[in-house]
Order: C-alpha cells, then sequence, then structure tokens
C-alpha cells in the first residue's frame, strides 16, 4: 500500500490503483468560531462528487484503472488529505 498526503493548496492527481482510501486530518489550530460547526468536504473522483463528513474516511475499491482525485475545498488551509492506495499492475 502506498500513501500520498495532500496539503493546502490542493491539486488534482491522478492513481492507477485498484483501492482507494481517503482520510483527512485537521491538525492546526481551527479558529474556534469553525470548530463546533458541521463540516463537510468535497472529493471528486473520476468526475462524481462525494463529501467526507464528521466520519472523516471514504473508501473506494475494485477501481481498476486510472483514478482523478481532486479536493474540491479550495479555501480551507487547516485540512491535510491523506490518500492510502493499493496499484492496480
Amino acid at each position: 500500500m502506498k500513501t500520498i498526503q495532500l496539503k493546502y493548496p490542493f491539486q488534482p492527481i491522478s492513481l492507477n490503483a485498484k483501492y482507494i482510501q481517503i482520510g483527512i486530518e485537521r491538525p492546526h489550530n481551527i479558529p474556534i468560531s469553525l470548530l463546533n460547526e458541521p463540516f463537510s468536504i468535497p472529493i471528486r473522483i473520476n468526475n462524481v462528487t462525494y463529501a467526507i463528513t464528521d466520519k472523516e474516511i471514504l473508501e473506494f475499491g475494485n477501481i481498476y484503472g486510472t483514478s482523478t482525485v481532486e479536493v474540491l475545498e479550495k479555501n480551507n488551509p487547516y485540512l491535510i488529505i491523506d490518500l492510502a492506495y493499493e496499484t492496480a499492475d
């Protein structure tokens, strides 16, 4: 299994994977005004939009082929995206 960590500003990434696990981290000091608000981080995989919510993880299996992962949250410097994946090779 390979891992990649994406940090702000987020750029789209292409992976040749059969399994992808996407997790989020918010390790920085988040302003108190944002701390207790529910959150939803939009992520686009192969032109389909999903959301990571308070469970903080998104998993895909049986993908087989190149997948493009794009974080649609463009203005969140408090966010780190962790991608773990198995290659399709």
